[in-house]
């Protein structure tokens, strides 16, 4: 042992500690005075803006979502898990086991659990300790009423971006993006429609029964005011769930009355004749006279 300490090897040693420790001090002096980092801020929270009828009657509103999911190495006893959260999905038990089962390491449960479904798996998931279960926080939309002037409101897709109507024509009013420079983003606009709501649902009734008894495939209507031209009804069957959109059929998302060149016919005569007579552009007899009202032979 004596012959091992020799002078020269313990000089090399301390002076190889000295250096470390001198290094290890220089790095806690630059920690001790660098700036705290400043932490991470959320992202702002825009909620995006309602889609209502003339009289303020809610047709889109915004909500929230939850997509439900787990890593299936975490999943330590599949029995247990299988036998009480399958019920909250809406899965046989035989259907849960298959997702778990994959090979893929993440999987979704469900893509968009309602608050009181999240409450619930949530909940239940904390009492028998299943922690690794995962939610993420969604943007939504609730149609109150599902399927009505669906081609008209348009649709919003799980990104919360607008993808047809006026959910996607009115996209920046609706949810205008974030300007960073403002401590407080600006919030969605709500956005009224010139249709009535309880119009539009009693046309769209007339229209369901015509088609059903001519056999026809599709059909459009539109109700409109003459004095100032606002659409009072916008109607185009098929017309898709909106709560459902994504598994309602193609013919059923299509916007007839914007995408369909039409021949309005002979209703419109009137208005053509009418503007003619206006501008001079011919005359006719003392009782084709307007100026005193709508003649007697028209009331008849």
């Amino acid at each position: 042992m004596n012959t091992f300490f020799k002078k020269g090897r313990l000089i090399v040693f301390f002076t190889g500690c000295s250096i470390i420790l001198v290094l290890l001090i220089c790095a806690y002096f630059k920690l001790a005075i660098k700036p705290a980092p400043q932490k991470i801020k959320n992202p702002p929270l825009v909620e995006r803006g309602s889609i209502v009828d003339r009289s303020g009657a809610p047709l889109a509103v915004q909500t929230n979502f939850y997509r439900i999911g787990l890593n299936t190495k975490d999943v330590k006893d599949k029995n247990n898990f299988i036998r009480v959260m399958a019920p909250l999905f809406d899965l046989t038990e035989s259907e849960l086991e298959e997702k778990i089962s994959r090979k893929r390491e993440y999987v979704i449960l469900k893509k968009k659990a309602s608050q009181t479904e999240y409450e619930d798996i949530k909940e239940t998931a904390s009492e028998n300790g299943f922690i690794f279960v995962n939610y993420e926080k969604l943007p939504g939309r609730i149609y109150p009423n599902f399927a009505l002037a669906s081609s008209l409101i348009g649709y919003m897709g799980d990104e919360g971006n607008g993808l047809a109507g006026i959910e996607f024509s009115q996209q920046s009013l609706l949810y205008p993006e974030i300007d960073k420079s403002l401590e407080t983003p600006e919030q969605g606009k709500n956005i009224f429609l010139s249709i009535d709501s309880n119009l539009q649902y009693k046309l769209e009734k007339i229209a369901y029964n015509t088609m059903a008894e001519t056999q026809a495939e599709c059909m459009m209507m539109l109700a409109v005011d003459s004095k100032t031209g606002e659409i009072l009804s916008y109607i185009s069957l098929p017309a898709a769930d909106l709560n459902e959109y994504g598994t309602a059929s193609p013919e059923s998302k299509i916007n007839r009355i914007a995408n369909d060149a039409y021949e309005p016919g002979s209703v419109f005569k009137i208005f053509t004749l009418g503007i003619v007579y206006d501008s001079k552009g011919i005359s006719g007899p003392p009782w084709l006279d307007f100026s005193a009202g709508c003649p007697e032979i028209f009331l008849q």
